[in-house]
């Protein structure tokens, strides 16, 4: 993979990594003839330690952006249900 998309793509993630919180982002996704799809992101850093993250959850959700209204808040429900089963699991 040529470095400069290793970086870009990288640099997405590293945010959430340093920050140690779930991020959030939305960008548009172009192939030949196709710019029309969103994508939305979760990236979400874990810690079997609890402190240090050392796992990533991503998930992606793909849609055009006619239905982007529709899908506003996916994301934030995604966030949201993380957090209750997070703190479930270290109750």
């Amino acid at each position: 993979m040529p470095r400069l998309f290793a970086d870009k793509w990288a640099a997405v993630w590293q945010v959430a990594i340093d920050a140690r919180i779930p991020m959030r982002t939305i960008a548009r996704v172009e192939f030949p003839n196709r710019r029309y799809y969103i994508a939305e992101t979760l990236n979400a850093p874990l810690a079997v330690d609890g402190e240090t993250p050392d796992i990533l959850l991503t998930a992606t959700f793909f849609h055009s952006r006619d239905q982007a209204r529709a899908h506003d808040d996916t994301a934030a429900q995604l966030v949201q249900e993380l957090g209750v089963r997070a703190s479930l699991a270290t109750a």
